[in-house]
This record gives C-alpha cells, structure tokens and sequence, in this order.
C-alpha cells in the first residue's frame, strides 16, 4: 500500500459494533471491569498529554495541538480527491484508523483531524470551523488535490455540519461528499474524560439538526447503525439534500469497514 501514516503506530483491531462512541472498548481487557475501565480511561489520559511525533504539516496550516493531523498520503496518486477525516472523541482509533488506510489504498489520500486532540481544550464552532478550514486548504494546495470527501465520526460527525456550514464559498464548492458516520443529535465542543463512560450533551452543546437545515447544494451522507436509531440523528432527517443509510450493526458497524469505504466511494461524483 501507498500510504504512509506519519506519527503512529500499534494494532488495532475493529472494535464491537454494540460499543458507544469513539471512546475505549473495555470489553477487550481481561480483569475486574473496575480494573480494567481505570486502566483504560489512564491511557487515553496519558495520550491526550503525551504528543507523538506528528506528520509533516502543509505549510500555512493554523497553530494546532501537536498531534491533531494525521497524514496517509499517497505521493504517487493520480486521484484529485482528498478525504478529510474528523475522528471520534476517542482519538485517532479503530473506526478512523483503518477507514483512512482503506481509502489510502484505494489510491485517495486521507488527512485526519483528531478530535480529542483539538477539543481537549473548550473550542466554539467558530474556532472550529476557522480551524478546520484553513487546514484544508492549506493540504489542497500543498498535495495538489482539487476535491474533498469530508468524513466525520461520532464526536466529529456531529460537529462537520458546523464546520461546513461556515466554509467560505470557494472551498465548499470543492466538497464533492460530505459524510456523517454515527452523528449525534447535538455537537459537544469540549471532551472530557468522562464522556467515555457517559455519553451526555453538555451544557454548550448545540443540535445538529437545525444546522443541517443551513446547508444547501452540498451533497451530504448520514450513516447510522441498525442498533442506534434512537441516539442518531440520521432517522430523523427529511430532507433532499441528505441521504440517510443504515448499516447493520452499532456505532461501528459491525465492524464492516470495507463496506463503509465502498459505500461512500460509490456517491462520490465522476
């Protein structure tokens, strides 16, 4: 494969489609679920302070936490798009992870935005939008893409109709697909150790539907797992513009991410 993840690294395997969020899978430690759930919420403490070394930053791109992007980039692709991933609020993990290595080698290159990075900190949508925007554009020019697929899970989902209804004209023209995998019905703009054990609005969270609704002449995917329909937003979306799919399974589709890369690529534009 031609892809190339800058500042990563470790296995990780698809995690149970009946587990919330992007947060850790406790299931798969052995042990006291005390135990083990004190070990886990450790680590993911340590890694939102302890930066690896991060990729090799376009030129240009804001002040961001060390670690936020992510690249898979494909050097000797012909493909014009650009996939631009916001992760879940558990970091760069499972879901993102390998989604981005599938579509890295399908020959499109991929940069993450990892969410528990960024939102460690309280963010507005504003701030976000501002951030996240920039970023794109910097990456388009440097890698030379004209199109983007712009993917958020989760955490990330929830806040993409945010961040894209705040695009300046010139660059959501260059969005071909925007896709919101296990959205939420309201955006968070901070994390916390404990929406990992808990999954609650807080007290600035705003709903995603009525920012939806702002959006218009973009194309747009909302994608839910069978085992979710009261927590998404997807089902309760009516509207031209959208296109709702559900997938078998929970938050992370069983699991099935071959299907999940397959299914955004076949709505993207020739």
């Amino acid at each position: 494969m031609a892809a190339a993840l800058h500042g990563f690294s470790g296995r990780h395997g698809p995690a149970s489609g009946g587990r919330r969020r992007g947060g850790p899978d406790f299931r798969r430690c052995e042990g006291t679920g005390r135990e083990m759930r004190g070990v886990a919420i450790l680590g993911l403490l340590l890694s939102a302070f302890c930066t690896p070394i991060g990729p090799a930053q376009a030129q240009s791109t804001p002040s961001l936490p060390k670690g936020t992007l992510v690249e898979y980039r494909t050097p000797n692709a012909t493909d014009r798009d650009l996939a631009v991933i916001l992760s879940g609020d558990g970091g760069w993990a499972d879901l993102d992870k390998q989604l981005g290595t599938l579509l890295a080698g399908r020959g499109i290159s991929v940069l993450g935005f990892d969410c528990m990075k960024y939102f460690w900190d309280t963010r507005s949508p504003e701030e976000t939008a501002r951030d996240v925007n920039a970023t794109l554009a910097a990456y388009l020019k440097a890698w030379d893409k004209d199109r983007v697929i712009l993917i958020g899970f989760s955490f990330g989902a929830a806040v993409l109709p945010f961040v894209l209804s705040r695009m300046p004209d010139p660059l959501r023209t260059k969005v071909a697909l925007a896709t919101m995998l296990g959205s939420n019905t309201y955006a968070n703009w901070e994390i916390h150790w404990g929406d990992w054990l808990h999954d609650q609005p807080h007290k600035s969270a705003l709903p995603v539907p009525p920012e939806l609704a702002k959006l218009s002449g973009v194309r747009l995917l909302c994608v839910y797992g069978s085992e979710e329909t009261k927590s998404s937003v997807c089902p309760g979306l009516n509207s031209r513009d959208v296109e709702v799919l559900q997938l078998p399974g929970g938050h992370h589709f069983d699991g099935d991410y071959n299907k999940l890369a397959d299914q955004i690529l076949r709505r993207l534009p020739k």
